[in-house]
């Protein structure tokens, strides 16, 4: 059986593996994570999710890119 936690690099806490940020110090746990709010697999390159905000960052980020 595998095994279903991990230690967080920055606290130490024992987390779930599938958490993509530590529930305790909030350190994102993966580069690439499992975006509630895109509903996919994201690397939106922040330390801290942003929840709804995303759509915000990624909708100035693309005004701004072009």
């Amino acid at each position: 059986m595998e095994d279903t936690k991990v230690k967080c690099h920055k606290c130490g806490a024992i987390v779930e593996r599938d958490d993509n940020f530590c529930t305790y110090c909030g350190a994102k746990l993966h580069e690439v994570c499992n975006c509630w709010v895109l509903h996919k697999r994201n690397n939106c390159n922040l330390k801290k999710c942003p929840g709804l905000m995303l759509h915000v960052i990624m909708y100035r980020n693309n005004i701004n890119d072009k």
